[in-house]
Order: C-alpha cells, then structure tokens, then sequence
C-alpha cells in the first residue's frame, strides 16, 4: 500500500473518473428516449391512420390565430328571414302580465320571431289506369303509358318507386354518403315508407340508365380536357382489394373501380392518345403513360416534412442543410409561379432560369445519406415533370384537385366498406362522378337527377 496521500489521489481520481461516468450515463439514456420517441413516432406514421388528412400536433394553429365566427368587421349582418308570400301560419302570443309575479306590465313592445321547419309527410300513392290492345298492324299488344311511370309491369310487379323517392335515394347516397341500411330507416321513421334495401338498389338501376350518357360525356370531356389530375386509394369490392381511381379537370370528375392500379386503368380514363398535361404524385404507374407529365410538388415537401422529423443519420448536420435547401427551392418555385401574373415576362424568365441553376446545383452534390440520395435521384428522375409549372400554362405545382375529389370516396369506404359486387362498384363510379361534376358545375343535383329520370334531359354537364 502507499502513503495516506497517494490512496487520496487514487481515490479523488476514481471520484472525478464516477463523475464522468455518470454524466456519460445520462447523456446516453437521454439519447436512448429521444431514439425511442422516434421510433414510435416513425412506426405510427408508417401505419394507416383512421384520418390520414390530420394535421399533426406541431402543425396546428395556435387557437388566437383561429378564424373567428361571422363576417368581417365592417360587412353588412345578414339575417334569415323568410321571403315575402312565404308564411303560411301567424301565432300572437300574447303577455298579459310578468310571467314571474303576475305584475302589471309598462312600455309593451312587439318582436318578431320567425321559425322554419319541414313537414313529416305521408307517401303520396298514385293509381295509373292503363289501357292495352292488340295491333293487328303491328301483331303486338300495346299499351298506354304516363311519363311518371317507371314501367308497364301489373301484378305482384306492379309497384314502383316514383322519380322523387329515387332521386332522393341517390342524392342520400351519393351527396351525403349514407349507406341503403340508412336509407331505409330514414325512409320509415321520416315518411313512414317501408323500402327494403334490394327495393332501393334496383331504383339505383334507373337513376344509371337515365344517368349513362351524362357519365359518357364526362369521359369524352376529361380526355379532351388541356390538364387532368389522376389520383387513386384503396377500395373494397366482395371482400376483394380493388382501387378506387379518379381523373379531374378544372369542369369535370370520373371516378373508376378497377382490380389493377397499373398504368391501363390511367389510361384508360384519360386515353390512350392524351394530348393533355397528366397531374400526379411520384407512382410509377404513371411512367408508362405518352404524354407531358407534372409531378405533385406537394408530395416532394411532405417528403422532406417527414424525412426532417424522422432523421437517423450520424451525419445530421449535412442532412439537414440538403434537405432544407430542396425545399427552401421548391417553395420558391411554387411562390414564382404564383406571382407570374404580377411580374413581366422577361423578369419572369430570369428567374425561372436563375431556379434551374439552382437545381443543377443541388443535383451536382451526392449526398452521403441514404433517404437524401434517394431524395436526390427521384428529382433527377422526375426533374422536367416537377418543375414543369414554370413553363407550361397548362401545368399547375400540385395535384390537390385530384386529392380533394377522391376524399368522398375514401369516407363512403369507411361508412360502407367498399362494395360487394363489380356491379355495385360500377354503379357507384357512375353515381359519384355525375354528383361530383354537377356540384363542380354549381347545378342543383336533385333538379338535374330527377330531369333525367323524367326525360326531360338527356345531358346533364355543360358542354366544354
């Protein structure tokens, strides 16, 4: 052993070596949760979210920035009030003393109070008297036959819905989404009408027919269309794993459930022969497709969002600075492009050239990072298609259009669960494309539904 001062030294030298020890302990459990709370972050987002369009926490408004209730300050109120001719019942209601303590009442004064409701109708039951006869011209029994009659059946066939119960069954169906087994329940508890479900199906069938040629006009309209935007998410057909498509221009929307969710059903909506500018995210469906492409910018920067948030690197420091310089030129991209209208052409056109240098740039750099490098090669790969909005007036930063148009259809598969038949998946690619474009087009659905189910239009859209 040695003397009383070197096993002091020996010991104030294993104290200082504890201390470090101990601070490199916590240290590294600090690492350790900071590498647990991302991998649960990751695992999370990398699952399907019951509602993929949230915003995360972090990106919420702070609620003083909320938009307030009502019209800006300074805008004239608005009132509801009934239009004149339209109130069919006056009610005084009369106060003849203080409804507390039976006191007289001074400085009386009347006020209005208007109140707006719908009646609990009873079905309305209508008796068509026909006529038959033989032709001996013809050799045929003919009969006569009313333009409210959906057919000439007699017998155990021979009721009907009538045009205003049918289209009040799509525009449900359709507009607000409700499944047959709600249907039927509002049918019977409103109107006290008993409807099966197969009744209300079999009445879908006529709303089609009468609906066909508008769906085939809508078709020739997106494939003559200058821009079209193609998105497409999953679906349910027989218990099967199908894919719900949609194809929107600036007037029209057709929607597709099909097996496949390769390039022919893209395709297949939009033409084989497009001459148009094709809008979509980065699938590689749409490679195959002859035709000028732009590729979403908006998909890019939820990209970057995600690798930003989700960063495991060593190198983090060089991956963040390429990631934030690619969507720093990407943001400026979308703002040139927005303020085209304000700047002249040649000012314009320097700028879009002082951005693809920029571009040429980022590109020239390999980053070491494996999510950056593959960052890198899909804007080398898809470099004409993204920034395409620059040049092209018929090309446009983003494929939010298409995006908005299918969220009907992705909350109809979560109230109903997709469809369990082919036959019912077309009919409802029918039925939501005519509702889409009549709503895009600001016409009254159930008016121009219950037209073609009169034959009193053949074409619903307006014509391009």
């Amino acid at each position: 052993m040695g003397t009383l001062d070197e096993i002091l030294a020996e010991l104030r030298e294993m104290k200082a070596e504890n201390r470090k020890i101990l601070a490199e302990n916590g240290k590294l459990r600090e690492r350790i949760a900071q590498l647990e709370s991302d991998l649960d972050r990751a695992t999370r987002e990398n699952k399907q979210q019951a509602a993929p369009f949230r915003k995360p926490v972090d990106r919420k408004k702070p609620p003083e920035e909320h938009k307030k209730p009502g019209r800006k300050p300074g805008h004239e109120a608005s009132f509801r009030k009934p239009p004149d001719g339209d109130i069919q019942r006056v009610v005084d209601v009369p106060l003849e003393a203080c409804p507390c303590c039976r006191g007289e009442l001074e400085q009386r004064a009347s006020h209005e109070h208007f109140v707006v409701d719908v009646p609990r109708l009873a079905p309305t039951w209508t008796k068509f008297v026909t006529q038959s006869g033989y032709c001996r011209h013809c050799k045929a029994r003919r009969s006569s036959r009313h333009a409210e009659m959906p057919s000439l059946a007699v017998g155990a066939a021979g009721v009907s819905f009538g045009p205003n119960l049918v289209t009040l069954t799509a525009v449900l169906k359709t507009q607000s989404g409700v499944t047959f087994r709600k249907v039927q329940r509002f049918l019977k508890e409103w109107f006290r009408l008993d409807v099966s479900q197969a009744g209300l199906q079999k009445a879908l069938a006529r709303v089609e027919s009468a609906l066909h040629p508008t769906h085939e006009e809508i078709a020739r309209q997106v494939r003559s269309s200058r821009q079209v935007h193609v998105d497409e998410t999953g679906w349910w057909v027989a218990s099967e794993s199908h894919w719900a498509w949609v194809a929107a221009t600036t007037a029209c929307t057709l929607y597709a459930i099909r097996k496949s969710r390769g390039h022919e059903v893209a395709e297949e909506l939009i033409g084989k022969d497009y001459k148009g500018c094709l809008h979509s995210d980065f699938l590689n469906s749409y490679s195959p497709l002859q035709c000028k492409k732009s590729k979403c910018v908006s998909h890019l920067l939820a990209h970057i969002d995600k690798l930003q948030r989700t960063g495991r690197s060593a190198e983090r420091d060089a991956r963040s600075r390429f990631l934030e310089n690619t969507k720093r030129l990407l943001q400026e991209a979308i703002e040139l492009w927005h303020s085209q209208s304000r700047i002249c052409g040649s000012v314009y056109s320097s700028q879009v050239e002082r951005i693809q240098a920029r571009v040429d740039t980022l590109l020239s750099r390999q980053p070491r990072d494996a999510d950056n490098r593959r960052l890198c090669k899909r804007i080398q790969k898809h470099r004409e298609a993204i920034f395409r909005f620059l040049t092209e007036p018929d090309a446009v930063p983003t494929n939010n259009l298409a995006e908005r148009e299918l969220r009907p259809l992705v909350i109809a598969r979560k109230l109903s669960g997709g469809n369990r038949s082919q036959r019912g998946a077309e009919r409802t690619a029918l039925l939501y494309s005519v509702y889409a474009t009549l709503k895009r087009q600001g016409q009254n659905v159930t008016d121009a539904v219950l037209g073609a189910l009169m034959g009193r239009k053949i074409l619903l859209v307006n014509s391009s």
